[in-house]
Parts: structure tokens; sequence; C-alpha cells
């Protein structure tokens, strides 16, 4: 498999807090058909335009930027939208959006950046998988790039090694760009180019917030995304939030919060949260401690991750946190040891949603379900850059091949890779196909088939934190019916959620009308259904909600649908029984939703949840259907 890695150093200044004059870089999204034609190009355009600014040239820009070097602009937008960024004042940025010819001005902002076991636990490898899945099917990813945005790569690493990889594909059209320490040398079969943009990162330096001082100007990556104690001894174990004068701070153990004559030589208890887990283990090593055991707090619940402390120290779960806590508060001299066992694989229950795991509903539409799915994330192996230390705090002086990380991204990787091989072995599919496949075929359910638990509470968890379910790519690769969606699909979906014809040119680059004919939000052919009803309306309401489904398997065949009730509504389907004769073939189908009547307080929302699925007796396309009183 090619992989086209597109590195770039993120970001630029914070569009919280202004320094200097209120200066900061801002995005500018430009209406390039409205240039007028007196101008060559539109970067002399562009130029003169910010001439005609207040106070323009700045006279405080950087002097490190590479806005000092280029003119006027750090970069100039040509392919995924048309404009530019630079550094302006708020007053500025504000005269730029009154110009017909803009269509934004958006601050810039920092962006940080959140295996082994993975084909295993996904199921892509088994003997039954190796003979006949996805990784057949999609010739182990042949022929596909895939585009990756990160800090960048340690090149050197066996993760990015291409023996036994073919050439690079014919339609790689992109490059491999030198920097410091990264030649093109660095580029093979696997990494077949690497980018990067620093301009607007510069333009910080000094700026409104703290630069990394170990990044480099290249693709290479410096950021990076303990003792034992002795057998068989036990320690005397304290509660940092019971010591002498102990705080808030000392609870979490903070940096300095803690009195060496109180913490030496004992295990020490820690509240998580507030500073990253390893830093209150630093902190307690610095003050003498032999260990810590950092405890969890509502809302982490029960999820656990693994960290590489300085010292001995394990994580544990907010309810054997209350036990060991009780423990030492009604004891008179407690004492305890930390017992390390081997990594355990085949845990269950899983899979599990993550506690840290982000959750919806969608902030900015009722009609479209978030996450739309959810993947491997927790305690992943990654391969790790030289010179950053596992915890990455500067008083740790280790260095590793690898590490284990936890968090989006660790997940978005296993969901883009699936994508990818699900690209493989079906070339003609649209990234709509894709996701719809991805979501249908998920798993609400966990290897036992017990209903998705959420790490938090140890509960059973809902559509708004794992979505459709958990991904699994054996079955997306023949999903039976896929949901698709094209350009105008999403025009009109901006248009019936009442975007203007200007907000979804910033979207579109082009012109747009919304037609004269009703549209409705919830039809958008999404694989998941979400109709809303207002308190105030009738005894009962009802929702028509519109799907199209495209047949993408081989041969006539017939699907039944089944339904499954959300609370307080009733869901009918029409027609309830789909035949296809060939590939490709398109069929409609209606959804009803009645709502019975609830009273909801002003502001409030009430959601209840059920599924819709289509089957042919061994393929099951499930959707899940969302209702929202408000």
């Amino acid at each position: 498999m090619g992989l086209f890695w597109f590195l770039v150093f993120l970001s630029i200044s914070s569009s919280v807090v202004c320094v200097e004059n209120d200066i900061q870089t801002y995005i500018v999204r430009v209406q390039n058909d409205l240039k007028p034609s007196a101008y060559s190009d539109v970067e002399h355009w562009y130029s003169s335009t910010l001439k005609s600014l207040d106070s323009y040239p700045l006279t405080n820009t950087n002097s490190e930027s590479e806005q000092v070097k280029k003119g006027d602009f750090l970069h100039v937008y040509r392919t995924v939208f048309h404009g530019f960024s630079t550094r302006l004042t708020a007053q500025q940025a504000q005269q730029l959006k009154q110009r017909r010819e803009i269509l934004g001005v958006f601050p810039d902002r920092v962006r940080q950046l959140h295996t082994t076991r993975s084909p295993e636990f996904l199921g892509l490898i088994s003997p039954a998988s190796l003979s006949n899945g996805l990784l057949k099917e999609s010739d182990f990813g042949s022929n596909v790039i895939l585009g990756i945005l990160d800090t960048g790569i340690w090149p050197e690493r066996h993760s990015f090694h291409d023996e036994g990889l073919g050439p690079i594909p014919s339609h790689w059209k992109g490059e491999c760009v030198e920097g410091e320490n990264f030649t093109k040398a660095l580029c093979n079969n696997k990494v077949i180019g690497a980018r990067y943009f620093t301009a607007g990162y510069d333009a910080g330096r000094g700026g409104i917030f703290p630069i990394n001082t170990s990044d480099v100007k290249s693709a290479r990556d410096t950021d990076g995304h303990g003792d034992a104690l002795p057998a068989k001894s036990f320690f005397p174990i304290v509660y940092a939030g019971n010591l002498t004068g102990a705080g808030f701070s000392s609870a979490m153990c903070m940096p300095n919060s803690m009195k060496p004559e109180l913490i030496r030589g004992k295990l020490v208890v820690c509240d998580r949260g507030g500073i990253p887990r390893v830093a209150k283990g630093l902190a307690v090593r610095d003050a003498g401690g032999a260990g810590v055991v950092i405890a969890n707090v509502a809302p982490l619940g029960e999820g656990l991750v693994a960290d590489a402390h300085l010292i001995p120290g394990l994580a544990i779960t907010e309810s054997n946190g209350s036990t060991l806590k009780a423990f030492i508060a009604t004891s008179q001299n407690p004492r305890a040891t930390i017992v390390f066992h081997e990594t355990r694989v085949g845990v269950k229950p899983a899979p599990v949603v993550a506690s840290f795991s982000s959750r919806g509903p969608n902030p900015e539409s009722a009609f479209v379900l978030k996450p739309d799915i959810i993947a491997p994330g927790v305690n992943i192996l990654a391969a790790w850059p030289d010179g950053v230390s596992p915890t990455e705090l500067k008083a740790d002086p280790r260095r590793t091949l690898f590490n284990i990380a936890s968090g989006t991204s660790m997940a978005c990787p296993h969901v883009s890779g699936l994508a990818g091989l699900l690209k493989g072995a079906h070339p003609d599919w649209s990234a709509a196909m894709i996701r719809s496949a991805l979501m249908t075929t998920a798993d609400a359910h966990d290897h036992e088939g017990k209903p998705l638990l959420d790490e938090t509470t140890y509960n059973v968890s809902n559509l708004w934190a794992f979505g459709a379910g958990h991904v699994n790519p054996e079955r997306a690769v023949d999903p039976g019916l896929v949901y698709d969606l094209t350009v105008r699909d999403y025009v009109n979906f901006l248009c019936a959620s009442n975007y203007t014809p200007r907000d979804i040119r910033t979207i579109t680059h082009t012109p747009v009308k919304c037609s004269g004919v009703p549209l409705k939000p919830w039809n958008l052919n999404y694989p998941a259904i979400s109709a809303e009803f207002d308190h105030s309306g009738p005894s009962n309401s009802e929702v028509e909600v519109m799907r199209i489904v495209t047949y993408v398997g081989n041969g006539p065949s017939t699907y039944t649908v089944e339904v499954v009730n959300p609370h307080g509504a009733i869901v009918t389907v029409d027609p309830a029984k789909l035949v296809f004769n060939k590939y490709n073939e398109k069929q409609n189908y209606v959804v009803r939703i009645v709502a019975e009547k609830r009273s909801v307080l002003p502001g409030n929302v009430e959601r209840e949840s059920g599924w819709l699925t289509w089957t042919d007796g061994t393929r099951h396309v499930t959707s899940p259907i969302v209702v929202n009183w408000k």
C-alpha cells in the first residue's frame, strides 16, 4: 500500500488572547470569480485588497515570519478553497469581512494532535478472513494512496520501511520535499511523498501562544504524538488530598503542591485531572514518593489508559479509588504495594466506549448523528520518534522505538486504513458509500452479544456515545446496501438547514441557488435517521423521512425491513420489502415516525433511539433512529 504523508506543523496563533497590538494570523476565503480584469492574477488582487486596509502594512510583524520574506501572504490557497493567510489586526480583519468578494475571515488556531493487536481485534486477520476477506479482496490495499495530516514521522522507524511493497501507484502526483534532517532519500514505496508547511507556524513565534522549539522545518516528527518496586515490599500509602494543609492542587498532585516530609518513601494516591497523569508521577517523585496511584474521578469513571510513569505507578477506576481512599482513611497504618503483571489480551467485555471518547449529540444539526462510529483507540502501540521521551516530559531521559498511546489520534488511523481497504476492494465506491458500509455493518453489541457498555459508568451506552457502533470491517466489505450522497444532496441539506447562498458558497466555491421547492434537512441520505418534534405541536406529531439505498450485491436479492421503535414513537416503513435485480440498482423508501406529545422545558431536548434494519437473511443493513423532542 502506498502511503502519502501530508505533513503539517499546525498551526499558527490563538484566537483568544491578543498581544502585539492585537495582531494575529487569519485565514481569508475569497470568491475568486469576482476578480477585476485589471489584475493579471489573484495574488496581485489579494495584495491590493490588503493594501487598502487601514494601517497596512503592519510595522511590527515578527521578523522571523515567512510573511516578511514572501510579502503580504503566509500562504495562498488554490486547491481545496481559494484565498490566503496573513497577519492582521482585529480591526483589519473586520474591514475585510465587509468586502463583497470575501467569503470568510477566520482566526487561526492551534490544533493539538491527539499496534499490534488491532488487525486481530477487528477480525481482519483470521484463517477465514485471510482466505476470503477484506484484506484479500482489497489486495491488501494495493494501489490505494492515503493522505495523512500530522506533526510528522520518524522515517527510519520500521513502520515506514517498504519491504515487499510494489511500485508507487501511477496516479500519484505529489512530491517528496526536503527539509531539516529530511532528504528525498527517506521517501520510498511506502512513504511516497512528504511535505511540510510552517509559514503560519513561524508567524506565531514570539506571539500569542507557546511554540515547541524542538520542532524542525521538515516532515520529520520531533513531537511524538521506571523503576520497579522491590518484590513483596509494602510501603506506607497516603491520599494526597488528606495530607495536612492539602487543597485542591495537592489532591491532584500538582507540581510543588505536596510537602516532601509527608510524601517521602510512600505510595501516593492522586486524583486524575488538571495535568498529564505522568506529570503527577513526576511531582510525587520530586517530593520523594516511592510510587503513584492515579485514581479516576467523575466523569472519567471506570476508564483506564496505560502510562509510562517515571516511578512505579498504576491507574485505578473511580470505584476502586473510592474503596482505596476509604481504606487509607480508616486504617491506622495503611500500607500497600504495586504488583506488576504481563499484558492481558481477551479482556471482557470488549469493545466498550472509552470514557474520554468524543460524544454527541451533533451541536450543529439534529439531523446528522454524531459520532458516526467508534474504533480502537485505547492503549495502541505506535511508532515513536527519536529524541522524544515516552512521557514527553523534559525530565524523562528515556527513549523508545514505540510507545502506547490513546485518543482520537489512534482511532482515526484505524478508520482511515479501513476506508482505504474498502476503496481497494471497491474502486467504484464513493466516500459516502464507504462511510455507509462502515456504519450500517457496525456492532452495537460486544463480542458476547451484549449491548455496548460505557466505560465511564459501565452501564449500557447509547447512540450519542458510539454512533452506529464499533467498526466491523469484514462485514463492511459486503454490506448489501449502501446510502450514497452527491454534492447536490449536501447543498440541498445546507439549503434546508437555512444556510444562505453566501454561506453555502463558502463551502462549494461556486454560485448556489436554493430551489423554491421546500426541502427537509432530515431527508439527507445519511445512514442514520433523525426526526425532531416540537413539544408545542399536536398530541401526536408525524414526520416522513425519505431514503434511497443502492444495491451492491451480486445477483437478484430481496430485503425486508425490521424496526426497533424508539420509546415514545412508532416507526413504519413503506415499502416493507425491496427487490433488487442488478448491481447498482437504487430503491426508495419512506420512514414514518409518529411521536407522542411530551412536555419539555424551554431550552431542553429529550432524546430516544431505535433501529431500522434491512436484511436479506444473511446481511443486515442497520441504521440508528433518533427522535428528539424540544
